[in-house]
């Protein structure tokens, strides 16, 4: 019985070849306003995916209460101080406020996450 090594060989060779799959990295500043927006749906109910990053907390319907425990919250999250007069004046809004902790944590802080793309079904199929 003979095997057919050359249809061997081009079928690993076609696994072997096949690209790695591109991998997605996540700003710091897209992690930070992730963990903004899980908190303020932890404290005031609002769906993370419907949360207009440039619009005021006041815009988003949070009070002042809301805005207390939510600086609080923010303090203990990031270790970065945040204030109830910085969420109404500085950083009025869920973007200003995640430059704001930006630049307030070390370089080391929040260090960059990546994560592989789906792996293609040709490439699982071994």
């Amino acid at each position: 019985m003979e095997i057919d090594t050359a249809a061997k060989s081009d079928k690993e060779n076609s696994l072997t070849a096949v690209n790695p799959s591109p991998v997605h990295t996540t700003s710091r500043k897209e992690r930070i306003i992730a963990g903004l927006k899980s908190t303020m749906y932890d404290l005031g109910g609002l769906d993370p995916d419907q949360i207009n990053i440039q619009a005021t907390f006041l815009e988003l319907g949070f009070d002042s209460l809301f805005l207390t425990q939510a600086s609080m919250a923010f303090k203990k999250q990031f270790a970065v101080k945040v204030t109830f007069r910085q969420l109404l004046e500085e950083t009025p809004t869920p973007d200003a406020l995640a430059d704001y902790i930006d630049a307030q944590l070390p370089p080391s802080a929040l260090p960059a996450e990546t994560s592989p793309s789906a792996v293609t079904a040709e490439a699982s199929e071994t």
